[in-house]
């Protein structure tokens, strides 16, 4: 029996949203989308008590630029965020909800092509294997996936 069968691959990291908030919610770029916001964040860190905490609001990125704060705080491993994405012609903004390891929740309308170009485009999606094929040094990145 093959022992990697059941492996779960991470898909999804929410790194960017740490590292460079304001680049990772623009919609530069993107046919078809013309703002995302950040509404909530779920951050939780190892312990037994399985400890987590729950940002929202209705623009957290902004909110905390206004205050002179970071986004995201630097404790804590983001396991869940939720956006709200404007698609052009539309003044709604529709929810979208990305989870460790992979998954991504999306209202109904949502234009999936372009969310999915967003992910990849701003760094949310891991690809093992294509960064294996390229060249890039990928041994941190197949032992993340492998964990």
């Amino acid at each position: 029996m093959d022992e990697n069968f059941f492996l779960v691959r991470k898909a999804y990291v929410r790194d960017p949203l740490r590292d460079d908030c304001e680049a990772s919610l623009s919609p530069h770029g993107l046919p078809g989308v013309t703002r995302i916001v950040l509404h909530e964040v779920r951050l939780e860190w190892g312990s037994r008590t399985r400890e987590f905490m729950v940002r929202g609001g209705g623009d957290l990125h902004a909110s905390a630029r206004m205050r002179g704060r970071d986004t995201i705080p630097h404790f804590g491993a983001i396991v869940r965020a939720v956006f709200g994405f404007q698609f052009t012609g539309e003044s709604a903004l529709k929810r979208v909800e990305v989870r460790t390891p992979n998954t991504v929740k999306m209202a109904r309308g949502c234009d999936a092509r372009a969310v999915h170009e967003w992910l990849s485009a701003r760094g949310f999606r891991v690809n093992a294997i294509g960064a294996c094929r390229t060249g890039l040094d990928c041994s941190e990145l197949v032992r993340e996936v492998a964990a």
